[in-house]
């Protein structure tokens, strides 16, 4: 369970650092980031 758990939150933190870089490095708007973040993970969400 802690594992589980632990890889979540590794998981989440990778995915706030990719949207911070395409913010600030390419300042991209919302929706291009969510799409970018969508293809970019999707396969580890299912």
């Amino acid at each position: 369970m802690i594992e589980i758990f632990s890889k979540n939150i590794h998981f989440m933190k990778l995915v706030l650092i990719k949207d911070a870089e395409l913010k600030e490095g390419y300042d991209y708007s919302f929706m291009k980031r969510t799409s970018i973040l969508a293809r970019m993970f999707g396969n580890s969400i299912k």
